[in-house]
C-alpha cells in the first residue's frame, strides 16, 4: 500500500487525495462517460466474442 513505511496518517492522507481527485469534477464526467460507453458496446463485443468462438470451434471440429 502507498504510504505503508510512512505510518497511518500518511496512509489516511493519501487515500483522502486519492479519494477528493476520484470524486472531482474533472474525473467524475470522463468516468462516467466511460461507463455509458462500455454499457452500450458490451452486447456488441459479447456477439462478437460468441461469432469467433463459434468460427473457432467450427474449425477445429472440422479438421480431419
Amino acid at each position: 500500500m502507498l504510504g505503508a513505511r510512512a505510518g497511518r496518517q500518511r496512509y489516511e492522507q493519501i487515500a483522502s487525495s486519492a479519494s477528493k481527485l476520484w470524486n472531482s469534477d474533472a474525473v467524475t464526467k470522463p468516468r462516467e462517460q466511460a461507463v455509458d460507453f462500455v454499457q452500450k458496446q458490451s452486447p456488441k463485443v459479447a456477439s462478437a466474442a460468441a461469432d469467433a468462438a463459434s468460427k473457432a470451434i467450427g474449425k477445429v471440429t472440422n479438421r480431419k
